[in-house]
């Protein structure tokens, strides 16, 4: 069988095709260069403030830390140590190379294309005694140099505030 197309069908089909090309190009225009991921690859400061705890000790606490971030598409990784802890009553204890813990990341970035996008980074610190766990949300915001939100952490049962500041 012999399929004959008339020349407005043939238009219609070059029209649609020419279309679609147009549609993909403006879909990739717009993914790749007004709604591209942040470049969050580099050397970052995350500072944490406990606000809640089983621990009144720890309460009003500021943990200080260097970190370096890698992402590769929406999956983030990073590692650091912390450098600094600064008690309630302003007395500083910095930690200088052995003395320091380490800490290993791993988060991802949930693109929003109408409201802020989020990060949730998952930190796991290699402490003196033991090891624990913390769950950082954090809002993007369009400065990609710094990122707010808040934590929890299993050490002490600690909660509070999270930021973190491109250095």
């Amino acid at each position: 069988m012999i399929c004959i197309l008339t020349q407005n069908q043939i238009d219609n089909s070059i029209g649609s095709i020419i279309g679609g090309l147009f549609l993909a190009i403006i879909f990739f225009t717009l993914k790749e260069y007004i709604f591209r991921l942040p470049n969050l690859n580099g050397h970052w400061e995350l500072n944490t403030t406990i606000n809640k705890t089983s621990y009144n000790t720890y309460k009003g606490l500021e943990l200080k830390y260097h970190v370096v971030l890698f992402r590769l598409d929406n999956k983030i990784k990073g590692t650091g140590e912390k450098i600094e802890e600064i008690k309630i009553d302003k007395s500083v204890q910095k930690y200088v190379g052995d003395k320091r813990t380490t800490i290993l990341i791993e988060g991802s970035l949930a693109r929003r294309y109408f409201s802020r996008s989020q990060i949730t980074m998952h930190i796991i610190e290699e402490g003196r005694s033991r090891e624990s766990s913390s769950i950082h949300e954090l809002k993007l915001y369009k400065n990609p140099t710094l990122l707010s939100g808040t934590f929890f952490s299993t050490a002490a049962d600690s909660s509070g505030t999270s930021s973190w500041r491109k250095a």
